[in-house]
C-alpha cells in the first residue's frame, strides 16, 4: 500500500509583475512582492540590468545594490 504525501502549506509566496518590454531602456524589469503563508508583506525585490533592490515592508526606501556586491553577499564574501 502506498503511503499519501501530507500536502504542506507554502512558507513564502512571490508575487511576480514583469515589465520587459525593452530592458535596456526599463528602469526595473522585475518586481517580487514576498508575503508570509498568512499574507502578511515581507518585502519587495525590484531587479534590473544595472542592480537588486530590496525594499523591507516597513521601509519607504529601496536599499539598491550592484550585482557584484550581491553576488560577495551571497557567497558569504561582503
Amino acid at each position: 500500500m502506498a503511503k499519501r504525501k501530507r500536502q504542506l502549506e507554502p512558507k513564502y509566496v512571490v508575487n511576480i509583475d514583469l515589465k520587459a518590454m525593452d530592458l535596456p531602456k526599463a528602469g526595473v524589469a522585475l518586481i517580487l512582492k514576498v508575503k508570509d503563508r498568512t499574507g502578511l508583506l515581507l518585502g519587495t525585490a525590484e531587479i534590473g540590468q544595472g542592480s537588486f533592490g530590496w525594499r523591507p515592508a516597513n521601509k519607504q526606501k529601496f536599499e539598491r545594490i550592484e550585482w557584484d556586491r550581491l553576488s560577495a553577499r551571497l557567497d558569504g564574501r561582503g
